[in-house]
């Protein structure tokens, strides 16, 4: 249970209610019959006790400190707060909401969780922050259904096609009409990034011309020229050793 749930002075509807009892409660009786429940918040830290009206508080002879809440119109007792023991109470009893002992020690209990994972500011700690992404990752990590979203971007011709690592990884181009120049990838790549590159003319053979930025490894002869109709498609990887992207697969359909 969420102890802080404990701490609101009223439902929000005004100040700090309070209540007279208008049926005695017996020892170990949990239900606390009183004349109005009205502004009372669903759960609360209460004093009851006896009212000198005279001064105008409570008899601290006969003050009680217990955690309730509302049910059916009346206050149900949970639990009395430590050094607190249940003697009943009588028609007459004043029952309060305000800050005691109990309040206090659940604030600070509650503090002392929090602390654990925020600062003084309201940031996370650095152990929580680093408890989290491990979190996060483990989580990823064992996800069965876990997979890498590719992003790609699809036209259909261009003069110049300029791939950009950060915004892409797969490039298509459906109708190229003109002789094509792929020219070197803008964007930081990490090691082992891949680009796949989708290619097919519009009717009729257009030359492509690689940027030096890319270096065929493939064992293949590489694509200069689109074959009519069909699509091409080429597959190249970061090497951070070389600075170059190789190209690793090269293949056109039957």
């Amino acid at each position: 249970m969420n102890e802080t749930e404990y701490l609101k002075g009223s439902n929000g509807s005004g100040e700090p209610p309070r209540a007279s009892v208008t049926s005695a409660r017996v020892v170990s009786a949990t239900t606390l019959v009183v004349d109005s429940v009205t502004n009372w918040p669903p759960k609360f830290v209460a004093t009851s006790g006896v009212l000198n009206t005279e001064t105008g508080v409570l008899n601290p002879a006969t003050v009680k400190v217990f955690k309730g809440h509302i049910q059916s119109g009346a206050i149900e007792i949970d639990s009395f707060a430590p050094g607190y023991s249940d003697a009943g109470n009588e028609v007459g009893d004043v029952v309060v909401l305000k800050p005691t002992t109990l309040w206090a020690d659940i604030i600070a209990e509650a503090f002392d969780t929090i602390s654990v994972s925020v600062d003084n500011d309201g940031s996370l700690t650095t152990a929580a922050l680093a408890e989290s992404a491990a979190a996060t990752k483990t989580s990823l990590q064992s996800d069965a259904n876990f997979r890498t979203k590719q992003r790609v971007s699809i036209g259909t011709t261009t003069a110049t096609l300029t791939p950009d690592i950060s915004t892409a990884n797969v490039y298509e181009l459906s109708a190229q009409a003109s002789a094509l120049v792929i020219d070197a990838p803008a964007g930081t790549p990490n090691e082992k990034d891949v680009l796949l590159f989708f290619l097919k003319d519009n009717g009729t053979a257009r030359a492509i011309t690689w940027n030096a930025a890319f270096v065929n490894i493939s064992g293949l002869d590489s694509l200069t020229t689109t074959v009519i109709n069909k699509w091409s498609v080429v597959g190249a990887v970061w090497s951070a050793t070389l600075s170059k992207w190789q190209i690793v697969s090269i293949t056109t359909e039957a």
